[in-house]
């Protein structure tokens, strides 16, 4: 974003406000804005400031033609690939187990109900497994 120099000072005069008032009611320095208005130009955080504080007297003061900025968007976290694949082998290693206990109870050295109990325990063992993977990555990842 740019600031028209001119404009900016035409403003600043026309409503008999010092720089100091200006710099003050924007949040940046006093010589800051001595600095933009001699020429500099100002930071996006900066122009962005004052043209806010502008914007509120119904001033604008960013260079003609100039579309208004966009607001910045939050980045989501990236999320680590170690963890992804903990999911993963989690996962997997229920599907391995499911499929051993029903490999033993369809060759008979299981009964239904040691097929039902060992079920319920690897529910809840990839359960409490979820819950801990879960809790870290919100801890550290978010």
């Amino acid at each position: 974003m740019q600031i028209d120099v001119a404009k900016l000072k035409g403003a600043r005069l026309a409503r008999g406000l010092s720089q100091e008032d200006i710099a003050h009611a924007a949040g940046i320095s006093g010589r800051t804005l001595q600095r933009i208005e001699t020429g500099q130009q100002p930071s996006f955080e900066t122009a962005r400031a004052l043209a806010a504080f502008f914007e509120a007297l119904g001033i604008d003061v960013r260079l003609t033609g100039e579309p208004p900025a966009p607001e910045a968007t939050p980045r989501s976290p990236k999320v680590d690939r170690n963890l992804r694949w903990s999911r993963r082998g989690i996962l997997l290693g229920g599907i391995g187990s499911l499929a051993g206990q029903v490999a033993g109870f369809v060759q008979g050295t299981m009964t239904s109900a040691d097929l039902g109990m060992g079920l319920g325990l690897l529910g809840l063992g990839m359960g409490v497994c979820f819950l801990i993977v879960d809790v870290l990555d919100r801890k550290f990842y978010r």
